[in-house]
């Protein structure tokens, strides 16, 4: 996914409990992403950052700003979308910027600390567009696996 950004999974929804590696894997795909594909240009944001930037281009009066910013990408990740929950109009200048992108072709990488349908208070047109693709549920290693990565990692 990271080597051809849009082609498949997208968008591709992590998600998964606090500490399970769901930032770190999310940031490898930008960094494969910039490896192989230098001109690439993929942004990585926080639900909160996406939250804040949407605010203050809205007093500013600028709306179209904000989608022209975050639209300008051939990847976005977007990791804790779940804290977009219960903010109406961010959830739909959030669904507008997807519309735009995956209409591009554009990928979406998404996390969460819970799959789309259990986040509450989220617009039904975002949750579709946000289920539309790839759900991944990121689990906690066994131990056994855990300590024969480790141990490989460490050659």
């Amino acid at each position: 996914m990271a080597d051809a950004p849009g082609q498949a999974y997208n968008p591709l929804f992590i998600y998964g409990g606090s500490g399970l590696g769901k930032t770190h894997l999310v940031a490898a795909i930008a960094h494969r992403a910039r490896e192989t594909q230098p001109a690439l240009r993929v942004r990585f944001s926080t639900g909160e950052e996406v939250a804040q930037q949407l605010h203050l281009a809205i007093a500013s009066g600028q709306p179209q700003q904000f989608l022209e910013e975050f639209g300008a990408v051939d990847l976005l990740i977007l990791d804790d979308v779940q804290f977009l929950t219960g903010q109406k109009e961010t959830q739909s200048e959030l669904l507008r910027l997807l519309n735009v992108l995956l209409a591009r072709g554009q990928q979406l990488v998404l996390t969460s600390d819970r799959q789309p349908s259990e986040i509450p208070d989220v617009d039904q047109r975002l949750l579709s567009r946000l289920s539309g693709g790839l759900d991944r549920r990121c689990g906690r290693a066994r131990f056994r696996n855990a300590a024969r990565h480790s141990a490989q990692c460490g050659r």
